[in-house]
């Protein structure tokens, strides 16, 4: 089962898109940017609504993908004496 970080998406622009121009998008939505990396922007929505917004976020023609804010996990290392 996948984990989320409830109010938070990840949205990447396409290359070419400035900053300027991805921020004004997010803004041009009510949102904010909590933090960005590049051309991808953590972008801070309303808790239970990532959804909703990952879909509006993915109809714009500079966004190449959006998507919820996953928890990642490393599986616990392997050791000899576990045989």
């Amino acid at each position: 089962m996948e984990k989320y970080i409830d109010g938070e998406i990840v949205v990447k622009f396409r290359d070419g898109t400035t900053p300027a121009e991805a921020e004004t998008a997010i803004a041009a939505f009510g949102l904010l940017v909590k933090n960005w990396f590049k051309n991808v922007y953590l972008v801070e929505v309303p808790v239970g609504s990532e959804e909703k917004w990952t879909k509006k976020f993915k109809k714009l023609a500079s966004v190449k993908f959006a998507q919820r804010n996953g928890i990642m996990s490393l599986p616990k290392p392997w050791r000899p004496q576990q045989l």
